[in-house]
């Protein structure tokens, strides 16, 4: 370890880390988040909650490992905490299995200790990281705490063709898939449209926001803090573009959703990146996701992604609306007694892309 060097990020060096980053980029991979120098300055050293850590180890002037932590608000029954969560874990394959990476989480926590954060998580860990976060780090999973990732397909005819590269049987299934589909989950519902939702785009934080996030704070047991400052920061101060959609009734706000669009190869993804509601009402979300689905098919986007809790009721609603599940996600919590008491309790949860690194 005595040619490599490890040391806190400036960001005059935020270029070298926009250098290794790009080593592990495919032009065939979502391009879910930028990979350049404002989003590392915006991610890293513009948080309002406060600076967290971000290390990286350095061969001359090349970075050849990064590593950072950032601060977040959750609540676990509506006590707020401070907490980290494990972001841009990286190593140059040239210098893995030099131990840059335990060594970086190290540095990492040692630093956020310092500035009295002692919760951490992480979100999709791979498949080569899980295990050292288990084993050699001591995180844990929560019994009730079950990601899903979840995929509502819109254009059958683009995705097959991605997958078969013939058009003459993609447009053959999806000429067999697409009516029955249809057919099962119907867009309009006679209930929905009788609750007179009124679905706005936002350029700026509504005035509304701080009464709406008042009557959400109770309704979950463990959730990440959307505040007016965070909503703020995550969404219309991020360098990168979000559509951020108001649910109103009666002229009051019931909720948002957030969506981002995502090329993928010859596709175009919708991901719903956030959503949240203050009303128990099913009938609010699923106005919601009404609408994300029509307005989705109106711009020729090819499917839509979300996460969703198993256990979250608005799981149950989303794959009534036609999406299902696509793949497992993972997320897991530093082996802290505040997560030891939950990890084999039943606690209702909300957790979505945008808490997490992923996007």
């Amino acid at each position: 370890m005595e040619d490599i060097v490890i040391k806190p990020v400036i960001e005059e060096d935020l270029h070298k880390i926009v250098s290794l980053r790009k080593i592990f980029s495919s032009s065939d991979d979502p391009v879910r988040h930028l990979n350049d120098i404002s989003y590392y300055s915006w991610h890293n050293f513009n948080n309002p909650i406060g600076r967290g850590s971000f290390w990286a180890a350095y061969y001359g002037e090349k970075a050849v490992g990064m590593f950072s932590m950032i601060p977040k608000q959750i609540s676990i029954h509506s006590h707020k905490y401070l907490i980290c969560e494990v972001c841009d874990a990286f190593t140059h394959p040239n210098f893995q299995g030099r131990k840059i990476w335990s060594r970086l989480f190290k540095l990492n926590y040692e630093d956020i200790i310092g500035k009295d954060i002692h919760l951490l998580y992480a979100s999709s860990p791979t498949s080569a990281s899980y295990p050292i976060f288990i084993n050699k780090f001591n995180f844990i999973q929560l019994k009730d705490v079950k990601l899903i990732q979840l995929i509502r397909p819109l254009n059958f005819q683009s995705i097959i063709k991605l997958k078969s590269a013939s058009h003459m049987l993609s447009k053959t299934l999806s000429f067999l898939l697409n009516p029955p589909y249809n057919l099962i989950f119907k867009s309009t519902n006679k209930k929905v449209n009788a609750l007179d939702i009124n679905i706005k785009r936002e350029m700026r934080i509504p005035s509304q926001y701080q009464e709406f996030w008042s009557k959400c704070e109770d309704l979950f047991d463990l959730y990440f803090v959307r505040d007016l400052e965070y909503i703020q920061w995550r969404y219309f101060s991020a360098p990168e573009h979000y559509e951020f959609y108001t649910l109103n009734n009666d002229n009051s706000m019931v909720g948002y959703y957030v969506l981002k669009i995502i090329p993928w190869r010859d596709l175009t993804i919708g991901a719903v990146v956030d959503y949240f509601s203050n009303s128990n009402n099913v009938l609010v979300f699923k106005s919601m996701i009404n609408k994300v689905i029509s307005s989705c098919m109106r711009r020729n986007i090819d499917f839509i992604q979300t996460w969703s809790l198993s256990s979250s009721p608005y799981y149950k609603q989303l794959v009534k609306c036609g999406f299902f599940p696509f793949r497992k996600e993972t997320v897991i919590f530093l082996n802290h007694p505040i997560f030891n008491r939950l990890k084999n309790r039943k606690i209702k949860s909300h957790y979505t892309m945008s808490d997490s690194d992923y996007i």
